[in-house]
């Protein structure tokens, strides 16, 4: 592990050994030159899936949840329901109908007829 991180070391610039100790949990970031802690990736690893659980662990405290007060979800307006409204069915005028006139049956003048049989 020491000869890896020495080759780490050797590839990357002296700015680069802040985040390379963050990243492998190595003593404190900044400081080049002294000697780092022997630490072995799995414990890294550990301490990073460790890290990934809290986050996921509802159970834990997170960063967002400060001094314990939960945040209000706001609730939705509903949308009134425009009515309809109903048309007025217009009423149809009823055509008067047209009364026929009965045309009078004209009596037929028998009488001649019978003055002449008399």
């Amino acid at each position: 592990m020491q000869k890896l991180l020495e080759g780490i070391r050797a590839a990357f610039p002296a700015s680069h050994s802040g985040a390379l100790q963050k990243i492998f949990h190595l003593g404190k970031p900044g400081e080049t030159g002294e000697e780092f802690p022997p630490v072995s990736v799995a414990a890294a690893y550990d301490d990073q899936r460790d890290l990934g659980n809290s986050l996921l662990n509802p159970e834990t405290p997170q960063l967002g949840d400060f001094q314990g007060k939960k945040r209000k979800k706001k609730k939705k307006k509903k949308k009134k329901k425009k009515k309809k409204k109903k048309k007025k069915k217009k009423k149809k005028k009823k055509k008067k109908k047209k009364k026929k006139k009965k045309k009078k049956k004209k009596k037929k003048n028998l009488g001649y007829i019978l003055k002449i049989n008399a």
